[in-house]
């Protein structure tokens, strides 16, 4: 649910004027919840390379600077 959750506050940054070009970071503390994030992201027609959007571990987003940071804290059991 937090996945989904995220892509629609990740929509509504691309609809606003001041947000939609601007990077978005968005990091888990748990890989499985970033793979269910990525997964629901490209269902959904996003590409990390072509949307301005990189989806990450926190240990995978150092010094790779964003203009917003989403956190996930869920983990994604399967």
């Amino acid at each position: 649910a937090e996945a989904k959750a995220i892509l629609e506050l990740f929509k509504e940054l691309r609809a606003d004027e001041k947000y939609k070009n601007k990077s978005i970071g968005i990091l888990s503390f748990f890989n499985a919840q970033a793979t269910e994030i990525r997964k629901v992201f490209t269902e959904a027609g996003f590409k990390e390379e072509n949307d301005n959007y990189k989806v990450s571990i926190i240990e995978g987003i150092q010094g790779d600077e964003k203009d917003i940071i989403i956190y996930s804290f869920s983990y994604f059991a399967f």
